[in-house]
């Protein structure tokens, strides 16, 4: 039996004709549907579509004409042939009528089954064809669209690389931007906390009064954080660049953890956090000594900030080939939502404006200790304080010095 493609409609209300002509069409490779009233050869065609449609012009319901007129309205089987089938002979009325509403040819009973299999298998081969031309159309609409889509992606992409270019020229320019206005401010900051330090010395001997001594050490005191902002600015313009050098040497890490400790007793004393350093045993390395202090006084001095009126806990020891530095507070703690995000660039793991910075400290620290082959990570739980702990391997990789006991 051939596909739904390829049926032909026989309608015609007298059994023994719908039987000779499927007879006659056996084996002509179609399938041959069969209906004995006009309406329901209307149904059949509403169901299906079909290659060729043989109507006879007597029916008992609605005649042959005006099924043939109904079937050719409908938008999808206006263009299927119709043979009109009629015992009446040759009769020109007949004939005008159904070539009038649509039919292509007429056939008149009894059917020559020779003429009748030939006809058949001429439209169905036009059938075939239209339907070949149809499905190569198809193909080519899918294959243009696919090409217009390409083309689109392919504009898409293009336009995306070009975006992608100025962004990274942008990136570079801010980059460049930033470390040449730090090197630039950083001179005449420099050379003003000279002359702060200079002025403060020389109003020390000459005794001054409270207030002028205050405005100075206010004065001593933003200088100081406008070199930090700078430095900072400074550190995140050679970390994006990939500039970010360590000058490297042995030392005993316990005495640079002292030493920032003591550093930062004065602040801790001011914010009423009570400074605890646990460090007893050599913990011998090969570091960049003054970027592990600025490690560490970022997490010492974060931990004064946000939890101030608490005891501060800094606890160096050696576990196997690494060495842990965990910087303790008692704070509010952080959520843990926030606790990866502290570290990304400005980023705080508050959101009180009045704390300042540009909340670059962590991921400055961060991409530090990685340049040391180690990391930062925090322990926290919002209520119960935060634990920044610094990891580093015994030594920085690719470093030839070894690191020894004294």
């Amino acid at each position: 039996m051939a596909g739904d493609a390829d049926a032909i409609l026989v309608v015609d209300d007298r059994a023994q004709d719908l039987f000779a002509i499927s007879t006659v069409l056996d084996g002509a490779g179609c399938q041959v549907v069969t209906a004995s009233t006009g309406g329901e050869a209307l149904r059949r065609v509403l169901e299906r579509d079909f290659a060729l449609i043989l109507l006879d012009v007597h029916l008992p319901d609605i005649d042959g004409f005006e099924v043939a007129a109904m079937i050719k309205q409908r938008e999808r089987s206006k263009h299927t042939p119709i043979i009109m089938l009629t015992a009446a002979g040759s009769d020109r009325e007949l004939i005008y009528r159904g070539y009038s509403v649509g039919a292509v040819d007429y056939m008149a009973k009894p059917l020559d089954a020779a003429i009748l299999r030939g006809k058949v298998a001429i439209f169905l081969d036009l059938f075939r064809k239209d339907r070949r031309i149809a499905e190569q159309a198809a193909a080519l609409r899918t294959a243009d669209r696919r090409e217009r889509e390409l083309e689109m992606a392919a504009v898409r992409l293009e336009h995306q690389r070009q975006v992608a270019e100025a962004a990274h020229a942008a990136v570079h320019a801010r980059d460049e931007f930033l470390s040449i206005a730090s090197h630039e401010l950083r001179t005449p900051l420099m050379t003003l906390q000279l002359r702060l330090d200079t002025l403060a010395e020389a109003l020390e001997r000459e005794a001054c009064d409270a207030d002028t001594c205050g405005m100075l050490e206010s004065a001593i005191r933003q200088a100081d954080r406008l070199v930090s902002l700078v430095d900072g600015m400074l550190d995140v313009s050679r970390i994006t660049s990939g500039r970010l050098t360590l000058q490297v040497d042995m030392f005993d890490l316990r005495d640079a953890v002292t030493e920032v400790a003591d550093r930062f007793r004065e602040a801790a004393t001011r914010a009423g956090c009570a400074l605890a350093v646990a460090a007893h045993e050599p913990i011998v390395g090969v570091w960049d000594r003054l970027r592990i202090e600025q490690i560490l006084s970022n997490l010492l001095g974060n931990a004064i900030k946000y939890a101030p009126h608490g005891p501060v806990e800094v606890d160096a020891v050696r576990r196997g080939e690494l060495v842990l530095v965990t910087v303790r507070d008692h704070g509010g703690g952080i959520a843990p939502e926030d606790v990866e995000r502290v570290f990304g660039q400005f980023e705080r793991a508050v959101t009180t404006r009045h704390l300042g910075g540009l909340g670059m400290g962590l991921y400055i620290a961060r991409q530090i200790a990685i340049a040391h082959g180690g990391t930062i990570h925090c322990d926290s739980l919002p209520g119960q304080g935060a634990a920044f702990v610094l990891e580093l391997p015994s030594r920085v990789p690719g470093v030839g010095l070894e690191p020894t006991l004294p």
